[in-house]
């Protein structure tokens, strides 16, 4: 298993996200994977002119260089304490990699990233009935930090 940081470009109001040499399949692997589709990955006009210490991609792949899995992470701050921290914006491996430590080397990787920047913390959302990513997230240290209730409207 390689790991690579990705380029991120923005693109007609999307984050185009590419591998080295103008290889958009990344994108295209990364929404299907996630959403079935081939409808751009974010939307964030806010990432224009990001530099590489505010923004990092990494994409896992196998021995013959198909992608395995995915993360996005970003420069951001916290809302409660508006301390600068790094954001997991995005974490995913293919149905075929997982089980294999893929999401793990991903994360140990985005967290060098963090710490090269100087944050002194990382966090992230998931879903609180996502049980298998929760589990996976307190093996590697993450603790809950605060809770954000919704309600639908009708």
């Amino acid at each position: 298993m390689m790991l690579r940081e990705m380029i991120v470009q923005h693109q007609r109001g999307a984050v185009d996200l590419e591998m080295g040499m103008h290889e958009p399949a990344v994108v295209r692997f990364v929404t299907h994977l996630l959403f079935g589709t081939e409808r751009p990955l974010v939307e964030l006009d806010g990432i224009l002119g990001a530099s590489a210490a505010e923004i990092v991609s990494i994409v896992a792949e196998t021995a013959d260089a198909a992608p395995a899995g995915f993360v996005h992470a970003e420069a951001a701050t916290d809302p409660v304490t508006q301390e600068a921290c790094a954001y997991v914006a995005l974490l995913a491996v293919t149905e075929a990699a997982q089980g294999q430590g893929v999401a793990s080397r991903l994360m140990e990787a985005v967290e060098d990233w963090a710490r090269q920047q100087g944050f002194r913390l990382i966090c992230l959302d998931v879903f609180a009935n996502n049980r298998r990513a929760r589990d996976f997230y307190a093996r590697h240290g993450y603790r809950d930090d605060s809770l954000r209730l919704t309600k639908p409207l009708r």
